[in-house]
Formats: structure tokens, C-alpha cells, sequence
């Protein structure tokens, strides 16, 4: 009943009471896709605004939909808890004046705390470096602190979206290539 951006795509039903954990842009995009198809959403975010770091312009239509077409948007709300509760999930929010609430979902989309996946690979056998997360950390030709590899996509950080991904590749191959390409 919980679920992550990838099994949300999977799911062979849409449920009727769908909570979604986090603003940022896989859970509105999610929670804007569900919404459509039928689902009651409710959004919760532990900061004070969705879309956090996105330029204010594009955040307010995004923010003007999601008041109309979701059941609630709540800002400065917390998670504290989830279990199951027959066959739904049991969901208790810290809330921003204090105190808790508790309310039942059919599911849960938890779109918050995206890691990489740069374990296992050997990377302690190179000179790449990574951040405090496990990114891997590259420059404006997406050339790692290992002259002859590259990263490119969600194991670089940033927006983890396939059109950043692919002007990277692209940045990649044309440094490579031994053109002055750099991603921006």
C-alpha cells in the first residue's frame, strides 16, 4: 500500500484515497496524474512551500492546480507515522501549530529522499569523488575527478528528470569527442 514513484507507475488500479509524501516535482507530478484519473489527494510537504528551489513563476500555476484539482495541500506537516489498518494505511502527521492527527489512505506515494545507487560499482578504487549523499560529483562536462569517466543522469544529482539526463549524455559525448560542450 505504500509505494514509491516507480511502483506508482505500476500500480493496476487507481486508489480511491491516495496520500502523497512530498512537494516536489515527482509527487506533484504523480499526485497531479492521479488526481486526473480519479483519485481523492491529499499532498503533504514538510517545508513551507511545494516545487522547493523552483523559480516562484512556475511554482504558482503548479500550486493553483493542486488547490483545486487535490482534496488538500498541507504545507509544514510532517509524517510521524504509518501502519497498516485492515486494508488501508494508517498515516499520523506532526502538524505545524503541534499535536498530531491521524487519517486513513487506501495508498501512500512517498516521493521524498531519492539516494543513487553508486554503491557496489568499485568506486573506492578510483579517484571519483561523491558528496555527502553519494552523488557523484562532476564538472560542467560532466567529467568526474577520474579524467577518463563521466556521469551522467541521477547518479550525478540534481533534478533527476530523463531530459536533463539526456543534455548531459549529449554534454558527455561532445567533451569526449574533444568539443567545448558544457552542461548549463
Amino acid at each position: 500500500r505504500s509505494m514509491t514513484s516507480t511502483e506508482a507507475l505500476e500500480t493496476p488500479d487507481v486508489p480511491d484515497n491516495l496520500l502523497v509524501v512530498g512537494g516536489g516535482y515527482i509527487g506533484m507530478e504523480l499526485g497531479t496524474v492521479y488526481a486526473a484519473l480519479g483519485s481523492q489527494v491529499t499532498m503533504v510537504e514538510a517545508l513551507g512551500s511545494i516545487l522547493t528551489g523552483a523559480d516562484p513563476d512556475l511554482v504558482r500555476p503548479v500550486a493553483a492546480y493542486a488547490k483545486k484539482h487535490f482534496k488538500e495541500v498541507r504545507l509544514n506537516t510532517k509524517v510521524a507515522s504509518m501502519a497498516t489498518s485492515g486494508k488501508q494505511i494508517k498515516v499520523t502527521f506532526s502538524l505545524p501549530e503541534g499535536g498530531e492527527k491521524a487519517e486513513l489512505y487506501d495508498r501512500v506515494l512517498v516521493s521524498i529522499g531519492r539516494v543513487p545507487n553508486s554503491e557496489d560499482f568499485g568506486l573506492e578504487h578510483t579517484r571519483i569523488d561523491r558528496d555527502e549523499k553519494g552523488f557523484i560529483k562532476v564538472n560542467s562536462r560532466q567529467q568526474t575527478s577520474e579524467p577518463d569517466i563521466y556521469a551522467i543522469g541521477d547518479i550525478a544529482g540534481g533534478v533527476m528528470l530523463a531530459h536533463k539526463a539526456h543534455k548531459e549524455a549529449r554534454v558527455a559525448v561532445e567533451a569526449i569527442c574533444g568539443e567545448s560542450s558544457e552542461f548549463k
